[in-house]
């Protein structure tokens, strides 16, 4: 399977969301001949097969939940600001 990496989402986060397992996270990196931080967003990376009895985590994870280190610069100041301006966190906006 073939992933693009999005902006600030790490190795860990790939490899819990898609694999059901952050220790899979090395496994990536060689597979795609990277250092553990040296990822790119729009890197588009291989991922290994997943175990077939962790596919039930990686559902749990799948592509509706992003990672929060793949939150984007402007949804950060966007919370930030409603909750400092406001009080309420960003869900009662």
């Amino acid at each position: 399977m073939l992933v693009t990496v999005k902006n600030r989402q790490t190795l860990t986060d790939i490899a819990t969301q898609y694999l059901g397992d952050a220790s899979r996270a090395i496994e990536i990196a060689i597979l795609n001949n990277l250092d553990m931080d040296d990822v790119v967003a729009g890197t588009v990376i291989q991922l290994p097969d997943i175990d077939n009895y962790k596919q039930p985590i990686a559902d749990l994870f799948g592509d509706v939940t992003a990672p929060a280190s793949a939150i984007e610069n402007d949804e950060f100041v966007d919370e930030w600001t409603l909750y400092y301006t406001t009080g309420l966190p960003a869900s009662h906006g």
